[in-house]
């Protein structure tokens, strides 16, 4: 606790006794509302509560700075849950003297808890709840302790309407993910500097840290240049807790005068040595090698088979080739891997450079990527139905080698296989890519340059070693009916990527896809007809398809996964508020795009015997969607090394984030219940 800190709880105690919300003379009224009529069984309401304060005096935040926050606590009936305090964004507290005394709430504020009743209570009974509500009240040096019961009946019905209190409510600054913004945290000697890009201009900002690290008083500096803005905070000198992270509320105001409040939670990085990254010192020539085993393993994700079930095509071929060809076709696949991965390599450190945090896979956290795969895949399973044929170069990218343009068709064989990689992240892998997104550009292409050489080195050993290729089936009728067999992978990640874009835009975003795809197929069964006016219908078939695209990606999501797991869904100030209260946690990050997050999810994390297991242990399960761009799980990430998903972590009882067990990505139930008994 801070001086201001016992300065004010010795104000409150010479101060005349202890103020109640039912006697007249308390500065500060409370009052229970709900933003529902009733709630039903199974169901959840908003519970406010509602602090009025006299003229000049305020209550304190959650980091209160110079005083105390306002707790709640409840009762409920048997099996009731009461989520935490879901706080405002806050006002600055002035002294006397115009420094900052702390961080609180003067005129009305609302500060909602969710309620969840059992799935069992009776319709028409009412459950009595109360809450017991304490606060903090000061104005100058003057401070009162205040104290009020509030109890009331909410009617269990089987749906309720909206109430007037939870439509004011609603009309309060809460702090919203940074969606749009980048931020990212350094040390500077003795303070915290905050870099964030906002979406808009900002003017008036203030930085409310969630935690005693940074200093409370005024001596934030701050500049702000159009959508730029960096903030410089004091540390607490006295502060022991964790320093990793950088959390609190940035408030800000647009260039029309409107507030908006976000919630930061970055980790907050050593300044790099001059002429040096902060994690150059951690390459070896080793992770080149991990690199290069991880591509290596990418081969046996399930996100990756359907594309190298093409090259299957090419194999036939080569056996009746002779070795220079067969070398010339085996060279064009790995100069398309490489090359993508370099590429994409480069345009994720540009993203760093420029928008924030991004990791492998950034590409498919948006709704237009995804659809544009769903596309692709139709494409390529109607050529290789036999649908359309359009020339060299496209009839090479559909066939992926099996027709003419041969060497063109592996290089783009190579280019798909890379895309459509992007959803796994192999064993190996993840290591490779955490060291390479914090090394200079150079060193970090490089183990771009060695995953695509893994990943590809397979069909280079077949198309270089004439040994092998003994081995493999001759040309013959048999590649026309094989050729036709696949196309049937393609539409099945075309219906897998259909509900990924469901999850990230709704059913109406997933509606639009699939509207999009049938456009699609009838512009190329149509421009394959030849006729002048099959070619107009084609034209517009496309056109339609371009305004459905557009459909599909502004649909307003999410879709009904997303909201599920409400109660579960992971953030950085629930993860604190376990940890706080020692209390063991398993957080795992995943995507709907993320193969291998859900094979996990379905062979270790959400079978029988592993939720008993959680439910003995006292356990609380936190999930981390990262379907779509999402700061926080960024940060997260590469606070443990990680560049993508799937990243699986358990938190002892008694620990902090850095007392983290990090699991391997490929989970068994016997590993989760290694790591828990551990």
């Amino acid at each position: 606790m801070r001086v201001r800190t016992l300065l004010a709880a010795c104000l409150a105690l010479a101060a005349a006794g202890t103020a109640s919300a039912q006697d007249d003379r308390s500065p500060v009224a409370a009052s229970l509302l709900f933003d529902r009529a009733g709630i039903a069984p199974g169901g959840s309401v908003e519970a406010l509560v509602r602090l009025e304060h006299a003229p000049g005096w305020h209550t304190f935040w959650q980091n209160p700075g110079a005083g105390e926050a306002t707790r709640i606590a409840w009762q409920l009936p048997a099996g009731w849950q009461a989520g935490p305090i879901r706080w405002p964004a806050p006002e600055t507290i002035l002294s006397d003297d115009s420094t900052v005394f702390g961080h609180g709430f003067s005129h009305e504020v609302y500060l909602p808890v969710t309620l969840t009743a059992v799935p069992d209570a009776n319709i028409g009974d009412p459950a009595s709840v109360q809450a017991t509500v304490t606060w903090l009240a000061c104005k100058g040096e003057i401070c009162l302790n205040g104290t009020a019961t509030l109890e009331t009946d909410l009617p269990v019905v089987a749906s309720a309407q909206g109430t007037d209190a939870g439509i004011a409510a609603g009309r309060q600054l809460y702090p919203s993910a940074p969606v749009g913004w980048t931020l990212a945290a350094r040390l500077a000697g003795d303070r915290a500097v905050l870099e964030a890009t906002a979406p808009h201009a900002v003017q008036e900002p203030r930085f409310f840290p969630g935690t005693e690290m940074i200093w409370h008083d005024s001596r934030q500096t701050y500049e702000a240049t159009g959508k730029r803005l960096t903030v410089s905070m004091p540390l607490d000198p006295f502060y022991a807790g964790d320093k990793s992270m950088l959390s609190g509320v940035l408030r800000v105001k647009d260039e029309g005068g409107v507030a908006h409040a976000v919630q930061v939670a970055v980790p907050l990085v050593a300044a790099p040595q001059a002429g040096e990254t902060r994690a150059a010192v951690a390459f070896s020539p080793s992770v080149l090698l991990l690199a290069f085993l991880g591509g290596l393993i990418l081969n046996l994700m399930p996100c990756v088979l359907p594309v190298l079930s093409l090259k299957a095509l090419s194999l036939g071929k080569i056996a009746g080739q002779g070795r220079a060809a067969a070398r010339a076709d085996g060279l064009a696949y790995t100069a398309g891997v490489v090359s993508s991965f370099v590429l994409v390599g480069a345009l994720m450190l540009a993203a760093r450079a420029t928008m924030g945090e991004v990791g492998w896979g950034f590409h498919l956290q948006q709704p237009v990527v995804i659809l544009s795969l769903v596309l692709l895949m139709v494409a390529v399973g109607l050529n290789l139905f036999g649908l359309f044929e359009m020339g060299v170069a496209l009839q090479g990218f559909g066939t992926l080698g099996a027709g003419r343009g041969g060497n063109t068709g592996s290089f783009l064989t190579g280019v798909l296989a890379v895309v459509v990689a992007a959803p796994c992240t192999a064993p190996f892998m993840a290591s490779a890519l955490g060291v390479a997104l914090v090394q200079p550009v150079p060193t970090a292409l490089g183990i771009f340059v060695c995953l695509g050489f893994g990943l590809a080195f397979p069909y280079l050993l077949i198309s270089l070693v004439p040994g092998i290729s003994r081995f493999l089936p001759k040309p013959g009728a048999w590649m026309e009916n094989f050729r036709q067999l696949l196309a049937f992978p393609m539409f099945g990640t075309a219906a897998w990527l259909l509900w990924v874009l469901g999850g990230q835009t709704g059913p109406d975003g997933m509606l639009a896809g699939l509207g999009a795809a049938l456009l699609l197929a009838f512009a190329l069964w149509a421009w394959g007809r030849g006729a002048r006016v099959w070619r107009v219908c084609a034209l517009a078939a496309a056109l339609g398809m371009g305004g459905t695209v557009y459909l599909a990606t502004m649909a307003p999501g999410p879709g009904p996964r997303a909201t599920e797991a409400a109660d579960t869904a992971y953030s950085p100030e629930r993860l604190e508020a376990l940890l706080v209260a020692d209390k063991p946690v398993f957080a795992y990050f995943t995507a709907d795009w993320c193969v291998t997050c859900k094979v996990n999810e379905r062979v270790a994390i959400r079978r029988a015997e592993t939720e008993a297991l959680f439910r003995d242990k006292g356990i609380t399960v936190l999930v981390g969607d990262w379907t779509r761009q999402d700061p926080a799980i960024t940060a997260m990430l590469e606070l443990y090394g990680r560049a993508g998903v799937p990243m699986y972590l358990y938190f002892p009882p008694g620990t902090d984030r850095a007392g983290a067990r990090l699991l391997p990505q490929i989970l068994t139930p016997a590993i989760l219940r290694d790591a828990v008994a551990g």
